[in-house]
């Protein structure tokens, strides 16, 4: 793809990290004055976030080789999001007076409950959140060896805008819009990233007619690209999900052991969440780069030379 689209790109997939991350740092202390601002609230929180992240990445990863215009599919993405951010207050409102009675009583009745009320307030936006990254990397991707790298920049550059934007919600947009104000002025960004990513399939729709099929059209060409990476492979893809499982597993166990840290020393606030959501969303975006300078100057740096993220969006491979 030429460079004069994919500066455009890359602008949207920066702002709309931003507002993904604005969402989950307003959404939080609207939540939590369902569930309560303690830990065990925030732990759910965040669950319930990343976990429709996974959900839709899967998901949408599995859908993008069924999907002939990947940009259209992103628009309808973003545009599922922007409408959510916009009527979220409503929604809120409506959820909070049906749970009024509710106890939400540690421990049990805390997690299902809030699981529930997280799942009907969060579920839907961050499925489409999950879903954006596999399409706009297949829409970008003319190839499975190039999608591995355009992977790690989109999901660099949209984790660099999380970064931003949980800076931007925490400090400067809740305290001088509110919440309602910042969560319905939020949903422009995807009302935005959707315009242009709907115009954008329109004028390149000749090119994705004209585009290879990745997966491969016939039974044969399925046969031999799926063997190519087999090959390639160093360990078995049970092996790589086990380990991305318990990496991540890891990771947001110790986010939320240092919120409870931090929170003994500045107390249970939303400024305290926005500090260490923000570091670790940061270090994931440094990470992200670094992983695809590695990429690109030695494939050996990595346990396999086929990113497994590539069996993601072409699983059909």
């Amino acid at each position: 793809m030429s460079r004069f689209y994919l500066v455009p790109i890359y602008f949207f997939t920066f702002i709309t990290g931003a507002a993904g991350l604005i969402y989950e740092v307003t959404w939080q202390k609207y939540l939590s004055r369902i569930l309560g601002s303690d830990s065990v609230a925030t732990a759910i929180i965040l669950a319930t976030f990343l976990g429709g992240l996974s959900a839709g990445y899967y998901l949408c990863g599995k859908l993008t080789t069924k999907v002939r215009n990947h940009f259209k599919a992103y628009a309808i993405l973003e545009g599922m999001i922007a409408v959510w951010g916009l009527f979220f207050p409503t929604v809120f409102g409506i959820l909070d007076a049906a749970t009024r009675n509710w106890t939400f009583s540690p421990p049990i009745l805390v997690i299902i409950q809030g699981l529930l009320c997280s799942s009907l307030l969060m579920g839907v936006p961050t499925i489409c959140m999950g879903g954006t990254i596999p399409f706009l990397t297949r829409g970008i991707s003319q190839s499975v060896e190039e999608a591995t790298g355009i992977h790690a920049s989109v999901y660099g550059i949209n984790t660099a805008g999380a970064f931003l934007g949980t800076l931007l919600a925490g400090f400067l947009l809740i305290p001088s819009l509110g919440l309602p104000l910042t969560v319905m002025g939020t949903a422009i960004l995807n009302f935005s990233a959707a315009l242009f990513f709907l115009l954008a399939s329109i004028r390149l729709e000749s090119r994705e007619a004209d585009r290879p099929n990745l997966s491969g059209s016939s039974p044969e060409g399925q046969q031999v690209m799926s063997n190519e990476v087999k090959i390639k492979l160093q360990y078995p893809p049970l092996v790589l999900c086990t380990v991305a499982f318990l990496s991540g597993f890891y990771v947001m166990t110790l986010e939320n052991v240092l919120i409870r840290f931090i929170n003994l020393s500045l107390g249970s606030s939303s400024y305290s969440f926005t500090m260490i959501i923000s570091v670790f969303v940061l270090a994931i975006a440094i990470g992200s780069y670094m992983g695809m300078a590695s990429l690109r100057n030695s494939v050996n740096l990595l346990p396999s030379s086929v990113d497994y993220s590539a069996m993601i969006l072409f699983p059909q491979m």
